[in-house]
């Protein structure tokens, strides 16, 4: 198989997983930034608003108006941290968890029927071949 070949499967896989993801958002009512923050806040951690911000690849400015909009929506909550009255901690509210619960488990149902006919030893080999791709992309 060409290089090119595989590369355009590769942008057909992520566009249908984009498909799969806006779908998901639209159900929700959530921007694609919400839906972001909500994968990238763990569900029963706290996490800083720079640290969240890093893991969704923004700036601290741009990730503080994600948290301002998931903040007003109810679905996280800040806490000061005692050592630095500037940082502040974040949280999914029960509501938040919620709505991160009904992504997890809508992506699981696509998951699911993407897989579907995969037996355990060929999903295992595919998701080792994409974890190897993955790690070739990263390598400069």
């Amino acid at each position: 198989m060409a290089q090119e070949e595989l590369w355009d499967i590769l942008e057909i896989l992520a566009a249908r997983c984009r498909e799969q993801e806006a779908g998901i958002r639209e159900r929700l009512r959530l921007s694609p930034a919400e839906y972001h923050g909500l994968r990238r806040l763990p569900p029963d951690e706290m996490v800083t608003c720079r640290e969240l911000a890093r893991r969704m690849g923004l700036s601290l400015s741009r990730g503080s108006r994600v948290i301002d909009r998931l903040f007003q929506r109810g679905y996280v909550r800040r806490s000061e941290c005692n050592a630095d009255r500037r940082c502040k901690f974040l949280s999914l509210t029960r509501q938040g968890k919620k709505v991160r619960e009904r992504i997890d488990a809508m992506r699981a149902e696509c998951e699911d029927r993407l897989l579907k006919d995969y037996s355990r030893a060929r999903l295992t080999g595919l998701k080792k071949e994409l974890m190897d791709l993955t790690t070739a992309f990263s390598v400069k």
